[in-house]
């Protein structure tokens, strides 16, 4: 093998190694935290528990969950229990006589949400109430999300009670785009690098260089 052909091998091979640290880094899941928190102790629905990106990419779309428990060890009560039977929580003696609803408010700064606002939804014996959000991050910096969670309360002859059950500000770092570029255009150009690096590293494919050369020159 001459030396110009060597050359052209580490030349590919460098490219190739640069391509898959690209494309592992534009894959690589962003650490989420963690948090599980317990309401009062007289709360009727007793605890929540969030996980979300700490930090994102400019461009880069992650999850936001929040969830809430209907049962004090943070399980959800079985769903065979009766609705009117003996139960002594909070939330069971609530939903004899109320229909229950809780409503989670999403608010941010610096990131779109794929629903901000109010999201109502129905809380039942029996089942976890989740809510997830899609936020991309719009610009460098410190952004946060503002999250409420309101409890909602129409008892049998319509009267309705509310009040905030949660609430919390959520920071999210979000930083420039990996090598300037959004995720999807890195990840494309990554491919392509990756193919024409394979193309120079292997001697087998020399033939391939002088069709591909041949095709370049007829185009320009």
């Amino acid at each position: 093998m001459s030396i110009r052909r060597r050359l052209i091998s580490i030349v590919g091979w460098l490219a190739v190694l640069g391509a898959a640290a690209a494309l592992v880094a534009s894959w690589w899941p962003n650490p989420s935290l963690v948090i599980r928190q317990a309401l009062s102790p007289g709360a009727t629905l007793p605890g929540v528990e969030l996980q979300y990106p700490a930090t994102l990419h400019s461009g880069e779309t992650g999850w936001v969950r929040l969830a809430l428990n209907t049962a004090p060890n943070g399980e959800s009560p079985p769903a065979t229990q009766s609705r009117a039977g003996p139960d002594s929580t909070p939330f069971a003696r609530a939903n004899q006589k109320n229909n229950i609803t809780a409503v989670a408010h999403f608010d941010s700064i610096g990131l779109r949400a794929d629903r901000p606002g109010d999201w109502e939804q129905t809380v039942l014996p029996g089942q976890t109430v989740v809510w997830r959000w899609a936020v991309t991050g719009l610009g460098a910096g410190r952004q946060r999300v503002d999250l409420i969670v309101r409890e909602r309360l129409v008892s049998q002859d319509g009267a309705t009670t509310e009040r905030v059950l949660w609430a919390r500000t959520l920071p999210i770092v979000v930083s420039p785009p990996l090598l300037g570029l959004p995720a999807g255009l890195l990840r494309l150009s990554a491919l392509a690098a990756l193919v024409i690096g394979l193309a120079l590293a292997l001697p087998q494919l020399d033939r391939f260089h002088l069709w591909l050369a041949r095709k370049l020159f007829s185009v320009i």
